[in-house]
């Protein structure tokens, strides 16, 4: 599994390498960044072995399991048009669970990255009035997901993990539309995987931001994420087949 975090971390050096040849003429470069929260929720299965587990966790069942979390959006610019971003959600989860027989103590850490690159492809001005205009952004990269997963049994110590990390090349594309001066609409749509059953993805954005200040934006919107990742077999099989939704909040700062 070591190899497809070292061709995401390749992935991640020849993209910011695109950006090098310029770092001379710092005007022609913008950086954005903006810390979110995503109040998610989680619909699916997860198979181990001969195990599935059916999970239906609304945000304030996760909450409640969060031992901490961090969500990131990236993006810097070169001339307005050629654009790299790299969109981090990382979270650590803990749960407790007892019978009359045995007590368990389980710890997930799941993360999602998508890195890639992106280009202005289309650009237009409305007639309605100056501040209103479209914008059409292809873009390609890849989703590496970590999912590591450890199961304690309280009373002997003994414990079982379960870790697991894949890459999904990706592509898709984000719709613009700027509106009454300070406000923006963003409708991101992207595909990623490597066949049509055991490794799939799809990764859906919609989002209202509100300028109040130039380097200023505060945004309010929704992600769909869905996942199917099938490995191993009999007693070494592994499946996500999962989809994670919820309401995003965030604020974006401009340099």
């Amino acid at each position: 599994m070591k190899k497809h975090f070292l061709i995401f971390l390749a992935l991640l050096s020849s993209l910011f390498s695109c950006f090098t040849f310029a770092m001379e003429e710092p005007s022609v470069w913008r950086f954005d960044v903006a810390p979110y929260l995503w109040a998610i929720n989680m619909n699916g299965r997860n198979q181990v072995a001969d195990k599935t587990i059916h999970i239906s966790e609304n945000f304030s069942d996760l909450f409640k399991q969060l031992n901490w979390g961090g969500m990131l959006w990236l993006d810097v610019y070169y001339k307005e048009n050629l654009g790299l971003f790299l969109n981090g959600v990382y979270t650590s989860l803990s749960n407790s669970q007892s019978t009359d027989l045995i007590s368990l103590d389980s710890t997930n850490n799941y993360g999602v990255f998508n890195a890639g690159l992106s280009y202005k492809l289309f650009k237009k001005n409305l007639n309605i009035s100056s501040s209103n205009r479209i914008e059409l952004e292809p873009y390609v990269g890849a989703r590496y997901t970590v999912n590591n997963t450890n199961i304690k049994v309280v009373s002997t110590r003994i414990s079982v993990s379960e870790n697991h990390h894949w890459t999904d090349p990706i592509i898709g594309a984000r719709f613009n539309y700027f509106f009454l001066t300070r406000w923006q609409f963003t409708l991101s749509l992207d595909a990623g995987g490597t066949n049509s059953s055991t490794d799939k993805s799809y990764d859906l954005w919609g989002i209202l931001a509100y300028k109040p200040w130039q380097t200023t934006t505060i945004f309010l919107g929704y992600r769909d994420l869905y996942q199917v990742y099938e490995t191993g077999s009999n007693l070494k099989k592994f499946e996500w087949d999962m989809r994670l939704f919820g309401p995003v909040l965030g604020i974006g700062f401009r340099f």
